[in-house]
């Protein structure tokens, strides 16, 4: 609420002007504000979702002719009423049949005290999560915080080769917020990689992009076997979504002077194929083809696909 004081000897009028965006201004209460007199004018904004710094104004007109225009401006920092460092847990590259831990900080900003109720994950198989308090010393690191939990993960063996992504899930007695998520990452590697045109190994995505239905598509891609036992190793197709793919292997060649393995991975999408779209930044909205191989600790290999298919005839 900002107050007007007319300190001239007439009256003084208010007209509102532009303003900032999520901005809105209310409350002129005086079109006119006599001689000696005051007025408010109310600046009101939605936070939304937004967390960090902000600065918001707004404009008002008025009929003095030594200041036309009076700018109000409001800074301060929006917090969130939970929040998580870091915000998504990577564990990096983890070989198959290995564990890995690591931590984050959860925190609450209410006034009002907070308890963490229940915590699990999405894949309790593979992966468990704890809690704990954060020490006193600890939580007095995070500014406006009035309650902290050092928040532990491990992953356990078996998960197939290649990215993964699952979330760990806090429940608190918030009402409006009872369910806090908490993403974890990371890539399972073994002897067997992937290589080859569109292959991203960072995320374990081929990225096909848009293809017209009325050409077809077909890239091949290298299955590199590594190891004492590369050529041993058995590969087989053992699941394909979406069926538009057609999946094939080629014949192995050896490299490196015979210290690896490659086998090419033949994919094509016929001319013809019906509309279809798996783009998207979630694992589960891509395309997949699994790889059933005969390691040890790593029984599947998971290739994700980012395509759609278009009919622009």
């Amino acid at each position: 609420v900002f107050v007007f004081k007319n300190v001239g000897d007439a009256p003084l009028r208010l007209t509102k002007g532009d303003t900032s965006c999520a901005c809105t201004l209310s409350n002129v209460d005086h079109d006119e504000i006599p001689p000696g007199k005051t007025g408010t004018v109310t600046l009101e904004w939605s936070a939304e979702h937004r967390e960090g710094m902000f600065r918001q104004v707004a404009a008002i007109f008025t009929n003095d002719p030594l200041r036309p225009r009076v700018t109000l401006s409001v800074e301060g920092r929006i917090k969130g009423s939970l929040g998580a460092n870091p915000a998504e847990i990577s564990l990096g590259s983890i070989v198959a049949g290995e564990t890995a831990t690591a931590t984050a900080r959860f925190y609450s900003y209410l006034e009002k005290p907070v308890e963490i109720i229940g915590c699990r994950t999405t894949d309790p198989e593979h992966l468990v999560a704890s809690f704990e308090p954060l020490p006193a010393d600890e939580l007095a690191n995070e500014k406006d915080a009035t309650r902290g939990w050092l928040v532990k993960v491990f992953l356990k063996p078996g998960l197939p080769v290649g990215p993964f992504r699952k979330r760990i899930q806090l429940q608190t007695d918030v009402k409006e917020s009872p369910t806090y998520e908490i993403p974890v990452m990371g890539m399972i590697a073994s002897e067997v990689s992937v290589v080859g045109p569109g292959w991203d190994q960072k995320t374990g995505v081929l990225r096909l992009g848009n293809i017209r239905a009325n050409e077809g598509m077909q890239r091949t891609l290298y299955l590199r076997v590594e190891g004492s036992h590369h050529r041993e190793v058995e590969l087989k197709p053992v699941q394909i979504v979406p069926d538009l793919f057609q999946v094939r292997l080629g014949k192995p060649s050896e490299i490196s002077g015979g210290r690896i393995t490659l086998v090419p991975l033949v994919l094509e999408i016929p001319k013809g194929a019906r509309p279809a779209n798996y783009l998207g930044p979630d694992h589960d909205r891509l395309g997949r083809i699994t790889i059933q191989t005969n390691q040890p600790h790593a029984r599947e290999l998971n290739i994700y696909i980012e395509f759609s298919v278009r009919d622009e005839s």
